[in-house]
């Protein structure tokens, strides 16, 4: 008759697993609508990060918050494509100058040089000279300054540099410095000739 006592009617068991279903069901709703509101503000706070403009009220649903990433990933697009066609605009901009240009960083180690730049400081003897010219003028160039100095190479061919350099910053900090090369040495031969024709 013990035995009998402790054990619980059927009624019992099925009432007390319909309501461990029902607490378990619900307890899984409230997790996935926390959860999915903590995603929903996770996806808003993305678009936000990638400069969306802030939405007037927070999405209710995933899809509202994923379709404002998706808009502000877009608009990341566009901006990075932007970008990029600046970037290579200035490059070909920068290649097609006359005179050699290198940019350097706050630490003096060089992060840009055109063509001509490169060109310039070629392997043979006089560019090496120009090359440690430009070196030691840019490590002279103090912040908010410029330098100016001329390079005459004997050749052959005989050249002369005019080498200008001018420290970039940003009004807070020093961003490096630029080195101007200039190959003036065409214009220093008509000079020498207009020079002597006058004499």
């Amino acid at each position: 008759m013990l035995e009998a006592s402790t054990a619980l009617p059927p009624v019992a068991i099925a009432v007390a697993v319909v309501v461990a279903v029902v607490l378990a069901v619900g307890s899984y709703l409230l997790g996935s609508r926390r959860g999915a509101g903590s995603l929903r503000q996770r996806l808003v706070s993305l678009g936000n990060r990638l400069g969306a403009d802030a939405l007037e009220t927070e999405p209710q649903k995933t899809e509202d918050a994923l379709a404002y990433v998706e808009r502000a990933t877009d608009r990341a697009a566009e901006a990075v494509a932007e970008s990029s066609a600046d970037a290579i605009r200035l490059r070909r901009a920068f290649d097609a100058l006359a005179q050699a240009v290198i940019v350097c960083d706050e630490r003096g180690e060089p992060v840009c040089r055109n063509a001509r730049a490169v060109a310039l400081m070629g392997s043979r003897h006089g560019d090496a000279l120009a090359a440690h010219a430009v070196d030691e003028l840019l490590a002279a160039t103090p912040p908010g300054a410029s330098e100016e100095r001329t390079l005459e190479l004997y050749g052959p061919p005989r050249r002369t540099l005019t080498m200008r350099t001018v420290s970039l910053d940003n009004g807070q900090r020093a961003l490096g410095v630029i080195a101007v090369i200039d190959d003036v040495s065409e214009r220093r031969r008509l000079e020498e000739v207009r020079r002597d024709f006058v004499a």
